[in-house]
């Protein structure tokens, strides 16, 4: 046994005890006090190495911030230690006749996960079914014990005050970074009915914002807390290549893939880095005007000449509510350079007829420009899409019907979690910013340097508040260039996926598998041979493009030795 349990016996009432109890009787002794032990008996769960210093330091611990990555197992460590608490109460004030855990979340759903993971591993546990009565957001021991969920004040702005009267003997914090200070502070209170006894453990990964998790961690000795930082890349099995990825990535290269820089800093090497309130940095924006400003890009007039189309294009179009301006903008990807254009913009001025005049300008672009997609904000358009396709049925030299796809801000998407790799329902709006922003953090995107009215509105695009589920609202007062903007990146990934995830995985197959500092490693996505494979003139259809990286996929995989028996990431 790791834990030396004269810590909180003392020897002489130790040997006293063996005199008296049977062998299984001391067992439980020395078992009640080795979280780890009792985990591995009780429950048959065993920790794995980043997560032992938890488990070995818990009980002579008053204060615990856990600052970890995504997919290390924090839930299943939070209802672990929950469990062993509720079943040994080992700070019972022996005064007191009731024994509590509060687990606290930020919201609803965690509280669910939490609860819903203790169901799954108590159902499992011969040691503890029967001594355990479940219900919604609370288990109830035998010995007297309870086990209660709630939610912070995150989402009604109360500061946690229902939680005020609450008693507890332990308190945990689930992804306590997406509290307000006001909510921490409520629940701090707590502490003041025995600050000697009670425990605090705080879960979460950073979001950037400097709150009082910033503040436990980054001053964790000067207040009092022991901070524990763990990123992902602690776990073996990120570096394996996913055997369902068919570009032959590993599970690192994929989060580098599919997340933003920002959310990468935060998710997985649990940093704090920036605010996530702020979105389009300012350093990748002057990297997509510097890419103009090399290819001395501008638009092309409306009147003039356009670039003969041997790309996928589409338009974006976002209209605002009757008498405001309706923008529009057109965007290219370039399959020999891996780069994503915007061929033009357009705003029609607010009036009377913005409406009328807007559909009269989608239909002229479409002959000019002959988008593959017109990807149009449902919000304040239904009645034009419905006309716009009416015209496209009378007119099938258009195809304006079959080009124009409405999307939903407020409604759900279809895609597939860069953890987990299972397909899951996502808010389009949220998915659409993020894609956005990644598309500009891979630096695929070129401006034009003479239109600092999009510099602007992306400098300016923030995220203003978060809901009670976790939805982000964002800037909602000059933000339409923004928006056209994310429906023709979003037409991009979703209408030409295999080709738009080939041009983004370039961007970070120079990721390092052997990384000692936690470090990643980029490469030039120019010096990439498989960059060279998207050039239409040179190897024809998208879909022979794809095969011709075959060979070099099969070498990436043999480049990376597989671990056995491993658990996925």
């Amino acid at each position: 046994m790791s834990n030396d349990i004269t810590k909180y016996i003392s020897k002489e009432e130790l040997d006293m005890m063996k005199q008296i109890m049977t062998a299984d009787e001391m067992e439980e002794i020395y078992r009640n006090y080795n979280p780890k032990k009792w985990a591995k008996d009780k429950l048959g769960w065993i920790a794995r190495d980043y997560q032992e210093e938890v488990f070995d330091s818990i009980l002579d611990t008053k204060q615990m911030v856990l600052r970890w990555g995504r997919r290390l197992g924090k839930s299943d460590s939070m209802a672990v230690l929950s469990l062993f608490f509720g079943d040994t109460q080992c700070n019972k004030d022996d005064t007191k006749g009731s024994y509590k855990v509060l687990i606290i979340c930020p919201y609803d759903n965690q509280v669910d996960a939490i609860f819903d993971r203790m169901k799954t591993i108590v159902e499992n546990s011969v040691m503890l079914q029967e001594s355990i009565t479940m219900r919604h957001h609370k288990f109830i021991f035998s010995n007297g014990s309870v086990i209660e969920g709630k939610t912070a004040g995150s989402k009604s702005n109360t500061g946690a005050a229902s939680l005020r009267g609450q008693g507890a003997d332990v308190v945990m914090f689930d992804e306590v970074d997406y509290m307000s200070r006001k909510d921490i502070s409520n629940i701090m209170m707590l502490k003041k009915e025995a600050p000697d006894r009670i425990k605090f453990i705080a879960v979460s990964t950073p979001i950037g914002d400097r709150t009082m998790f910033y503040e436990w961690c980054t001053k964790a000795e000067e207040l009092g807390w022991k901070h524990i930082h763990r990123s992902s890349l602690v776990s073996k099995d990120i570096y394996d290549v996913n055997p369902d990825n068919k570009l032959g990535l590993t599970y690192l290269e994929e989060l580098k893939n599919q997340l933003t820089q920002l959310e990468f800093l935060h998710e997985v090497m649990a940093e704090f880095g920036e605010s996530q309130s702020s979105l389009f940095q300012k350093r990748f924006l002057e990297i997509a005007l510097l890419n103009g400003k090399a290819r001395n890009w501008r638009y092309y007039g409306l009147d003039g000449d356009i670039p003969i189309k041997m790309n996928p294009r589409v338009l974006g179009v976002d209209w605002d509510k009757a008498a405001a301006s309706t923008n529009m903008v057109l965007m290219e990807l370039n399959r020999r350079e891996g780069m994503i254009y915007v061929l033009n913009r357009v705003e029609i001025p607010s009036h009377e007829f913005t409406y009328t005049m807007a559909i009269e300008k989608i239909k002229e672009l479409n002959d000019r420009y002959d988008p593959d997609w017109i990807f149009v904000d449902t919000g304040y358009g239904a009645v034009q899409i419905e006309e716009l396709k009416l015209y496209g049925l009378k007119n099938p030299e258009t195809r304006m019907d079959k080009k124009i796809h409405g999307v939903a801000l407020g409604g759900k998407i279809d895609v597939r979690d860069p953890i987990t790799n299972k397909k899951m329902k996502k808010d389009v709006k949220p998915f659409m910013v993020n894609n956005a922003v990644n598309c500009f953090e891979k630096q695929m995107i070129v401006l034009n340097p003479e239109d600092p009215k999009v510099v602007k509105q992306l400098e300016d695009y923030k995220i203003k508040s978060t809901s009670s589920n976790g939805r982000p609202t964002y800037t909602d007062v000059n933000e339409h260039i923004v928006d056209c903007i994310g429906f023709c990146l979003l037409a991009f990934e979703q209408k030409f996926g295999a080709l738009f995830n080939i041009v983004m995985s370039t961007r970070i197959l120079g990721i390092n598998k052997n990384i000692d500092d936690e470090s990643l490693h980029i490469v030039d996505a120019n010096n990439i041979n498989r960059i060279k494979s998207l050039n239409r003139e040179n190897k024809g259809s998208e879909i022979q493009n794809i095969r011709n990286v075959g060979s070099y996929i099969s070498t990436r995989k043999q480049q990376h030795t597989r671990i056995q028996n491993r658990r996925r990431f």
